[in-house]
């Protein structure tokens, strides 16, 4: 099996086992329905930018501050020098010089230590989403473009796989394909606990994943077999919270929101 490569260009997985440390990679797609990546020489560090707003309600002593959004911008801008791989995708772009929408790319993030082993190559968990690409600059004298991305659009996650059956270990033979979750089927939810025991006014937390990689993670709460009220049970982010509130049982179900039929449940016992 072929390696897997970083963002630092070093393989960290060769038949399925990592090496070291896993970064994330940039991958873009090119004018020709493939996709391709951007290499440690080229260069790419990320600014996430949370966009924060300050809340001041009527009632309320202190403002409170809120996350509303990120939007994401490379930190540093991105040299592509002439005889590496991408470099007349780019030369290309400053020749034709789009604007409006044709200067959207396609740019995908993908996290090397979120990774699923695979029969033929491993799965990556990966971000997806439209960037501005625009050339800066190009130094005639070195024959380097300066090129750099902007968020554009909403972010869409999935997975990156290799999608060739090629053996060997040169890059420019692998082809890539990427996933979309949406398009990915729960195959489970997994609970860090299915019984919790939680006395009056005290509190337990339950871990929620999905499986496989990729597949869509949001989902819902709800209490059932409670009817002296022994508990509630929220969201927080991935993981639920469930609060004693009086002697009794309950069952707490967790549901995706994407497919009503994938679902896991939690036995809780209340004491005083």
């Amino acid at each position: 099996m072929a390696g897997i490569w970083n963002q630092d260009f070093t393989k960290v997985v060769q038949d399925g086992v990592a090496g070291n440390q896993s970064q994330k990679g940039v991958f873009f797609d090119n004018d020709m329905g493939l996709i391709n990546r951007l290499t440690q020489a080229e260069g790419h560090e990320l600014s996430y930018n949370p966009e924060i707003e300050e809340k001041n309600p009527i009632g309320q002593a202190a403002p409170e501050d809120l996350v509303r959004s990120y939007r994401l911008t490379f930190g540093k801008d991105i040299i592509i020098k002439k005889g590496e791989p991408n470099y007349e995708f780019f030369a290309n772009w400053l020749r034709l010089r789009p604007t409006g929408s044709n200067a959207r790319l396609s740019v995908y993030l993908v996290d090397f230590r979120m990774e699923e082993i695979g029969l033929d190559h491993n799965r990556y968990y990966t971000e997806q989403m439209d960037v501005i690409c625009t050339v800066e600059s190009s130094n005639e004298t070195d024959a380097t473009l300066t090129v750099n991305f902007s968020q554009a659009g909403e972010m869409t996650t999935g997975i990156m796989e290799r999608t060739d059956s090629s053996t060997s270990d040169d890059p420019a033979t692998f082809v890539y394909g990427f996933t979309p979750s949406n398009r990915i089927a729960i195959g489970e939810i997994n609970l860090s606990k299915e019984t919790a025991n939680v006395k009056t006014g005290e509190k337990a937390v339950v871990a929620v994943s999905f499986s496989p990689l990729g597949c869509p993670h949001d989902f819902t709460v709800s209490v059932s077999s409670n009817p002296a009220g022994a508990c509630v049970a929220e969201r927080v982010r991935q993981s639920v919270v469930i609060r004693g509130r009086g002697a009794g049982q309950a069952t707490v179900t967790i549901t995706s929101t994407s497919d009503a039929a994938a679902e896991a449940e939690v036995e809780v016992t209340v004491s005083n």
